[in-house]
């Protein structure tokens, strides 16, 4: 019998490869995996074993919140690992969290979605939690958590508790870099996340990374069995994308265009409200009933989807202008 044609895109595997017979040639080249672990490592100045690419944030939850709840359990004779984070935050951290059996204690941000650090330090000195959560830029809300802010949570934290940074959305704003705070508090156990999705346009692609300053955690965290998680397409675009530090600045300007739409029209119609949000996303007041009519036209949530009881909110994407330009036009047009 003669040969199997060759599929479309394949590669003979990297002498440090394993072959793979679980998901396909094309599910992932752990070779171009290990390569972008060692660049991501190098740039932030930490062991290569201490980060791990993934399938995106989720990715990234995925595989950090099961198994840290499933040491502390067999660590603690079967007791659930406590968390604490503030809300409205990302829908999937929630799920992925009681999914992990966490005992999850919420803190709610202020009317306006500013984070309430005195009471989310209150909570973690009270509840002495195995695991604190702070997305920044927030998602929905699209507001950072500032630097001293971070500063204040990471001091108050129990040393031996976990602070997990997730980084997914863009910071239009001055922050302290990743590299900076593995380094500023290596005395703490700190799991960093980021996503190609926001920064570099990679929604589709699904690629991400999390990185730990602390040996012990950078061991546990290799313990689950898929290596092949990332697509092979994706992490060769992302090895494309990753140092184009002019890409990053576009997509900055382009949320900042975003901002200055909602500003100038909540000047127009002060029944118009929005989070001031320094990232991808902001929540803003509609009237429900206008709101009903363009979601014929456009896709946005409520944010109920988000915890949010309130059925005058909902979420924008603000990553491109001329959208937010027409949605705005659309909705200052639009009947009752």
């Amino acid at each position: 019998m003669g040969e199997y044609p060759k599929i479309p895109h394949e590669q003979e595997p990297h002498p440090n490869e394993k072959v793979d017979l679980n998901f396909g040639g094309e599910y992932g080249r752990l070779a171009l995996k290990y390569e972008l672990e060692q660049t991501f490592a190098k740039n932030l100045e930490v062991n290569p074993d201490h980060v791990q690419l993934t399938n995106g944030s989720n990715g990234s939850l995925n595989i950090i919140l099961p198994i840290l709840a499933l040491r502390f359990t067999r660590m603690h004779n079967g007791q659930s690992p406590c968390a604490v984070l503030d809300t409205p935050n990302y829908f999937d951290t929630i799920k992925f969290l009681t999914a992990g059996g966490y005992n999850i204690n919420e803190v709610s941000r202020t009317q306006t979605f500013e984070l309430n650090t005195d009471l989310l330090i209150k909570e973690i000195k009270e509840k002495y939690p195995h695991l604190v959560i702070l997305t920044t830029p927030n998602n929905p809300t699209g507001i950072p958590i500032h630097d001293g802010q971070i500063d204040q949570i990471i001091h108050a934290t129990p040393d031996d508790s976990i602070v997990l940074i997730d980084r997914t959305c863009l910071n239009v704003g001055e922050e302290i870099s990743t590299k900076e705070l593995l380094k500023k508090y290596a005395h703490k156990k700190l799991i960093i996340l980021h996503s190609f999705s926001k920064t570099h346009n990679m929604s589709a692609e699904r690629v991400g990374f999390f990185v730990t300053n602390n040996d012990d955690l950078a061991s546990y965290l290799q313990t689950h069995e898929d290596d092949g998680r990332v697509n092979a397409d994706a992490m060769q675009q992302c090895k494309e994308l990753i140092n184009k530090k002019d890409l990053v600045e576009k997509n900055k300007t382009e949320i900042k265009r975003s901002l200055a739409i909602l500003e100038n029209y909540a000047q127009e119609d002060t029944d118009f409200l929005y989070t001031q949000s320094r990232s991808n996303f902001a929540l803003v007041r509609l009237d429900p009933k206008k709101a009903d009519k363009l979601k014929q036209k456009f896709l946005f949530p409520d944010a109920t989807k988000f915890g949010i009881d309130d059925p005058c909110i909902f979420r924008l994407n603000l990553s491109d202008s001329q959208k937010i330009k027409m949605f705005i036009g659309e909705y200052k047009n639009v009947e009752n």
